[in-house]
């Protein structure tokens, strides 16, 4: 980390990076001269700086005078509880300057993780409890400022890990973990947290706590809060004092259904997004005004619709609906306007999403779905460098989740760096062999003329799905007329699918598009934009259909996806695509 440390001494933190002093968790507010000076008296801790130095580097080139310089410092003392004769921070040296004597310990805890939570319970059906006690922490600790909070998503990974702390901590890219185990018997839940500094495995604090279940909300936003106290952060003056969903007290049967939906929820398959669903309406039916409920079910529905388990246009729908009422229920819970986003941007109001996404990262900047919306916004408005520095930043914070590494690849082929591209997704994948990219590199080799290698992608990713039918139509395809052939065979053959089943007519279209069929691909991309495809809103950056952007036809079904945004979307195409 580059980060300039934290500063404490006694009960009090200073943290330059922040700009903020505060005592036992609360702020502290000072002049910002002021802070500047106490700032630079730390950094030259027991070392006499003259009068002439502070004025010289604190002021810099604004001229004061030396007793604008001692009513500084009187400010500087008052706000401390010192004064000139005890001098317990700061000495006075009589005409010459001043020293600072207290005892610091310099803090850099800037980033944390949530290891997943040992169920101690001997029972494995509270395995689900524990994960969705697991999730609701790391959603607490997003309203401290100034920390950054890895996901869920990459910290799963390391359940029952026998890795040590510090392997863990460097491979999340994090400065400290949170370890901690639950027993839960009938009506109580015990909680046994601990935060251990990842570079070092020194343990920097832990507590216990014991709460009846109603007050589950309740007890990990005190958890938070005294984390937060512990590594100098301060809870979000919006958000102190407000365990997550807006309430202290919740049916416990809610945080049960809440669990079981995020836990099913992760296996992303058709059952487990069905189930997941279930679950949160339950939850969301027991206790309406549960927040980050509302969230997940939106989120749960959004998946449905990307995996193909629900037609898009409905998911979309349902996402929106889930995502509203989240808003409605907690306007301080960024949560809601992530979700709220995405669905707007799915619907074509790019405006209206970026708005969103801006005040998620106001309350959250660390929101994974919020930084990915900016990071879109900021492509759709012309900015494509920082789009990328969005999104590797993201990555960077994540490094295990696929919905925040996948991104990266994309952008990076939207804006035609496929070497980039290819190099971003092959590090993705050795972090997550799960995953398969076979289509990503096939897009990837396609556009830079190396067919024989993304024919080959194309093969690897039917034969891991077992799809004989579709494999077969790529070689009869490729035999007949070479890697054109094998792309329109590819198209046919998913074509005669979807009479029976449902595929992806965004997929159909880009299979059309590498064969260079441009009546056919206008027709599935149109049936796209019907269905809801999520990847419409991307259509005037995906490579693979630049040969259409003369096409009139194009250019209204362009119009009809971007709306008021058409024109200056088109402007981008024409000038930087």
């Amino acid at each position: 980390m580059n980060q300039q440390p934290a500063y404490r001494f006694d009960d009090f933190e200073v943290d330059p990076e922040a700009w903020r002093l505060s005592r036992r968790g609360r702020e502290i507010h000072l002049d910002p001269l002021v802070l500047k000076l106490l700032i630079y008296l730390i950094s030259k801790n027991g070392r006499l700086v003259t009068r002439q130095e502070l004025m010289d580097t604190v002021w810099g080139d604004t001229v004061i005078s030396e007793s604008a310089l001692t009513k500084a410092v009187a400010r500087l003392r008052k706000a401390l509880g010192d004064d000139s004769t005890t001098h317990r921070y700061l000495e006075t040296v009589r005409s010459q300057g001043y020293r600072f004597v207290a005892s610091i310990e310099e803090k850099r805890v800037r980033s944390i993780a949530v290891l997943p939570l040992n169920n101690l319970t001997g029972d494995p059906e509270q395995d689900c409890y524990a994960d969705g006690l697991h999730d609701l922490l790391i959603t607490e600790l997003y309203k401290l400022p100034g920390l950054g909070v890895t996901s869920r998503q990459s910290t799963i990974r390391f359940r029952n890990s026998h890795q040590p702390v510090t392997e863990i901590a460097s491979e999340l890219g994090v400065d400290a973990l949170v370890e901690g185990s639950l027993i839960r018997k009938g009506d109580e839940a015990e909680l046994t947290i601990q935060l251990i500094d990842g570079r070092n495995d020194k343990h920097l604090w832990a507590q216990r706590y014991r709460r009846e279940t109603p007050g589950i909300l309740n007890m990990i936003a005190d958890m938070a809060g005294a984390i937060g106290v512990e590594i100098g952060a301060i809870m979000s003056p919006a958000a102190t004092g407000r365990p997550i969903g807006n309430r202290a007290l919740i049916d416990p049967r809610a945080i049960d259904a809440y669990a079981l939906g995020t836990t099913h929820l992760e296996q992303l398959s058709s059952t487990g997004i069905r189930t997941a669903i279930g679950q949160l309406e339950s939850a969301v039916a027991i206790e309406p005004q549960f927040a980050q409920a509302w969230v997940q079910l939106a989120l749960a529905h959004a998946m449905g619709g990307l995996f193909g388990f629900t037609p898009p246009r409905e998911a979309i729908e349902l996402t929106h609906t889930a995502a509203s009422r989240a808003v409605e229920v907690d306007e301080k819970f960024y949560g809601g306007y992530s979700a709220l986003g995405w669905a707007q941007l799915w619907t074509g109001d790019i405006d209206g999403a970026c708005e969103l996404f801006r005040k998620a990262l106001q309350l959250n900047p660390s929101a994974p779905m919020a930084i990915h919306g900016e990071a879109d916004c900021l492509m759709f408005h012309g900015h494509m460098e920082e789009s990328l520095d969005r999104l590797r930043e993201l990555a960077s914070m994540n490094p295990f989740s696929v919905f925040d590494n996948f991104p990266l690849a994309a952008h990076l082929y939207m804006a035609r760096r496929y070497d980039e591209a290819i190099s971003a997704a092959k590090a993705m994948q050795t972090r997550l062999p799960r995953f398969s990219m076979h289509r990503f590199f096939s897009r990837a080799y396609w556009q830079q003329g190396l067919f024989d290698e993304a024919l080959e992608e194309e093969r690897q990713e039917f034969g891991r799905r077992g799809d004989t039918v579709i494999l077969a139509a790529l070689e009869a395809g490729f035999d007949a007329s070479g890697p054109t052939g094998a792309m329109r065979a590819m198209a046919e053959a998913l074509v005669a699918r979807a009479s029976q089943s449902y595929v992806e007519p965004f997929i159909i279209a880009g299979a059309y598009a590498r064969a260079g069929l441009v009546e056919e691909t206008l027709h599935w991309l149109e049936q796209a934009f019907e269905n809801g495809s999520y990847e419409m809103h991307y259509i005037a950056f995906w490579p693979h259909l630049d040969f259409l952007r003369d096409n009139q036809r194009y250019q209204g079904l362009a119009d009809r996806v971007y709306g008021p945004m058409a024109p200056a979307i088109r402007k981008l195409e024409n000038t930087s695509l």
